[in-house]
C-alpha cells in the first residue's frame, strides 16, 4: 500500500503506467505501518470556534490541495498526520464534526498517512489509515485496516469507522472514491493485507485523481453511510 513501502530494495519503476507506478509506490513504502512510531503530542481540537470548516458540507467547500478529516460517527476520533519526515500532533475531531484541510505534506519519494483513532493516542491494531503520495506529478491514495482488521475472521471491528463505512473521495471528478461500506468485507476496495496482489491474487485498491494532481482536495469520512 502506499505508505507499506518506504525502504524496499527494488528501485522505482521509470514508466507511469497505472499498474506499474502502482506496485512502485507499494514497493517503495513497505515498511511504513511498522517502522514509524508516532510520538503522542498535545491534541488539537476540530471542533474549535476559529474553525471556518466546522458543521458545513465538507465535499462543497471551496479549497484546493489538501486533505480533510470528516467525523461523522456518534463518537469522536483523534488523527495524526506521519510520513518519514513529519510527525505532526494529534488532532482532535468531535462526533459530528469535521478539522479543517491540511495542506498535503510534501517528503520528495515518501508517503503520508493519517492515523485515524478512537483513543488520544495511536495503538498498534486499532487504527485506520488514509494515505497519499505524489509521482509524476499524479497524487495517489488509498484507505488501509491492515492496522486494525482481522483478514482470518473478515473483521474490521477494531477500525474506528468500519462500522458506518469508510470513504476517501474528492469533488474533482477525475479522483475515483476509495470506499468501504458499513460492515463489510472490502479487500478490492481498501487495504486488509499490505501486499494484496501478492498475497490475495487481486488488485493494489490505489487510486489517483489524474490531471487534478496536487490541486485536488481530498476527504477522508468516518461513518460515511
Amino acid at each position: 500500500m502506499i505508505s507499506k513501502i518506504f525502504f524496499a530494495a527494488a528501485a522505482l519503476q521509470a514508466t507511469i503506467a497505472s499498474a506499474s507506478l502502482s506496485a512502485s509506490i507499494h514497493r517503495r513504502h513497505a515498511d511504513f505501518h511498522h517502522g514509524i512510531k508516532p510520538e503522542v503530542s498535545e491534541p488539537t481540537n476540530a471542533s474549535d470556534a476559529s474553525n471556518p470548516y466546522v458543521g458545513d458540507n465538507v465535499q462543497t467547500r471551496q479549497a484546493t490541495g489538501g486533505l480533510i478529516i470528516d467525523n461523522r460517527c456518534s463518537y469522536d476520533i483523534w488523527y495524526q498526520a506521519v510520513n518519514e519526515l513529519i510527525t505532526k500532533p494529534m488532532v482532535h475531531v468531535p462526533a459530528g464534526t469535521a478539522a479543517e484541510l491540511e495542506p498535503y505534506l510534501q517528503c520528495g519519494n515518501c508517503g503520508t498517512s493519517y492515523k485515524i483513532s478512537k483513543t488520544e493516542e495511536i495503538i498498534e491494531m486499532k487504527h485506520v489509515q488514509a494515505e497519499y503520495t505524489f509521482e509524476a506529478g499524479l497524487l495517489y491514495y488509498d484507505i488501509s485496516l491492515i492496522n486494525c482488521a482481522d483478514l482470518k475472521a473478515k473483521d474490521g471491528s477494531n477500525c474506528p469507522g468500519f462500522e458506518g463505512g469508510l470513504r476517501l473521495a474528492s469533488p474533482e471528478a477525475s479522483c475515483k472514491p476509495a470506499y468501504c461500506p458499513p460492515n463489510t468485507y472490502c479487500p478490492e476496495q481498501v487495504y486488509w493485507v499490505d501486499q494484496p496482489k501478492l498475497k490475495m491474487g487481486i488488485e493494489e485498491p490505489v487510486l489517483n485523481c489524474g490531471a487534478a494532481g496536487s490541486s485536488a482536495v481530498l476527504q477522508m469520512t468516518v461513518c460515511s453511510g
